[in-house]
């Protein structure tokens, strides 16, 4: 199998790596000078997040210009295993909205998190504050491990499911539309929904913001008032080489159910 990583972070690199040992491995975009062919791939494999701009790769490692129209060069049957990213009429795979990657990306998504609040923070986490915004795989991944810091932990919902699966276990929770209002009672927010929740000009005062979502829950960061951070992409940051061998198991996993197919 000839596949061809193009861009991407420190994650594809432990991907890449990983790969190579069964397959067929070159690159475009992930290192510098390398100068992998569209034309010879049965799989083209795009980073996380497969775009930021919907015009070019995300390769921050090269910075290097790779239109997405790229695909165009592929030959017939090539697969595509993209990341957030639909590639209208070719045969392709969103494997960031598999649960089998999700959930165990969750895991590190959570675990970064968790450091980044330790480090810039001034106070232990147990006994804080603490309000989860969202109840979805980060979020159910954010709690467990913060419980075990003895936090006092806060859940925010907008589902009746997830209502009364926080309820059944004793949690503490708060309608997701209230948060806005009720974020200068906590000591830390991490927040993990793509939803605008708090004006561009929202003061946080004491209250320390980790937006782990995609989009995030303020418009303008710039205009956000105390202690605000924006962490998109966080385990290719803090667990790089985790995050990258869950790429690599997704992406054996799609190749063998694939295989199954013929």
């Amino acid at each position: 199998m000839n596949i061809l990583f193009l861009g991407g972070d420190k994650r594809m690199i432990t991907a890449y790596d990983t790969l190579k040992e069964k397959h067929n491995v070159s690159s475009l975009g992930l290192f510098e000078g390398d100068t992998g062919d569209v034309k010879h791939a049965d799989i083209l494999l795009f980073p996380v997040p497969t775009t930021r701009d919907k015009l070019f790769v995300n390769a921050p490692l090269t910075n290097r210009k790779i239109p997405l129209d790229i695909v165009k060069s592929a030959k017939r049957g090539t697969l595509i295993l993209s990341c957030g990213y639909d590639f209208s009429r070719y045969p392709q795979i969103d494997y960031g909205a598999l649960n089998s990657f999700c959930i165990k990306n969750a895991v590190s998504t959570a675990e970064g998190a968790i450091a980044f609040a330790i480090d810039k923070t001034d106070f232990t986490l147990f006994g804080s504050k603490i309000l989860i915004i969202g109840f979805g795989r980060v979020g159910k991944a954010l709690l467990s491990r913060l419980s075990g810091f003895y936090a006092d932990i806060c859940v925010s919902a907008r589902s009746e499911k997830d209502f009364a699966a926080l309820e059944s276990i004793g949690q503490k929770t708060i309608n997701t539309a209230d948060v806005c209002t009720a974020a200068d009672r906590f000591d830390i927010i991490f927040n993990t929904v793509d939803l605008p929740l708090f004006p561009d000009d929202f003061d946080f005062q004491g209250t320390y913001l980790f937006d782990l979502s995609t989009k995030g829950c303020i418009s303008d960061y710039g205009k956000a008032q105390g202690k605000t951070f924006k962490l998109p992409g966080i385990p290719g940051k803090t667990a790089a080489v985790s995050a990258g061998k869950i790429i690599a198991e997704t992406v054996e996993q799609i190749i063998n159910a694939e295989s199954l197919k013929y």
